[in-house]
């Protein structure tokens, strides 16, 4: 099998230590937590990163994969002009998992943006320090419901398994942003709700309720989560793996999760 890694992490800009070095110790388990994973995936010696994130603009009717010639990550939209990773495109899988997904009767475009969102700069920021020659891939997701990204999941599974590289995938995603009334979208009961829930469908992989998860909930819980981590659960469905929550904290009122799962 080709795919030789996956998990979930974080992106808020506040973890990268030239936005909010002053706050990091409010984050600790969450940090502790990307230098576990930075390991684990280094140890995976993955030739490409397949980034899910839900942080671009998201199309309503299709899927979105970037395929530009070179990428450009930085945080400047931030005010942090220190941070910057340039990497490049794996553009024949991105050829291949587009093939497929048209075979499949999924909707997926092309795009070719050069400058890459913070979904995609915090996890490079934090986990490829020592891949110095991984190839990136940022997939987005799209409006449509939930049984299609599961669906879409599964298709991009098909590709990675047959495919020649060595591929990690993650999922880029903010929990609940309204935990505590400090929260950027205030507070409401219903973000704990959403993250226990989200936590215990990882830990018992339970991707049909995934697809059926309640997004009236989700709504009220202001999460950027649901649709990437669906995805996740299509791609690692029927796939023997242990999950694992490395850590799970709230510190700035949104959800922080780090997971991963055990394909050894």
């Amino acid at each position: 099998m080709s795919l030789v890694y996956s998990g979930i992490v974080p992106h808020s800009p506040i973890l990268v230590p030239t936005i909010g070095a002053e706050h990091h110790g409010r984050a600790s388990k969450t940090l502790a937590a990307f230098d576990t994973m930075e390991k684990e995936l280094y140890g995976r010696f993955p030739d490409t990163l397949v980034i899910i994130s839900p942080q671009a603009h998201v199309d309503c009717d299709h899927f979105t994969i970037d395929v530009n010639e070179t990428y450009i990550c930085n945080l400047k939209e931030f005010g942090d002009f220190e941070t910057e990773i340039t990497c490049s495109p794996d553009l024949q899988l991105a050829h291949e998992m587009r093939e497929r997904l048209e075979d499949s009767g999924l909707p997926v475009m092309f795009r070719t943006e050069e400058i890459l969102d913070h979904g995609i700069t915090v996890p490079l920021h934090h986990l490829t320090g020592k891949l110095k020659h991984v190839r990136v891939m940022p997939i987005y997701p799209s409006q449509l419901d939930l049984k299609t990204h599961f669906e879409f999941g599964r298709a991009l599974k098909d590709v990675i398994v047959a495919s020649e590289r060595r591929v990690a995938v993650l999922a880029s995603v903010g929990l609940s942003h309204k935990l505590t009334k400090d929260s950027p979208g205030g507070f409401d009961p219903k973000g704990a709700e959403f993250d226990e829930r989200i936590r215990n469908l990882f830990t018992s992989r339970n991707g049909s309720g995934m697809v059926n998860f309640d997004e009236e909930l989700a709504k009220a819980a202001g999460e950027n989560a649901l649709r990437p981590l669906t995805i996740l659960a299509g791609l690692m469905d029927r796939i023997d793996a242990t999950p694992e929550i490395l850590s799970y904290e709230a510190p700035f009122g949104i959800g922080f999760l780090v997971a991963q799962y055990d394909l050894s």
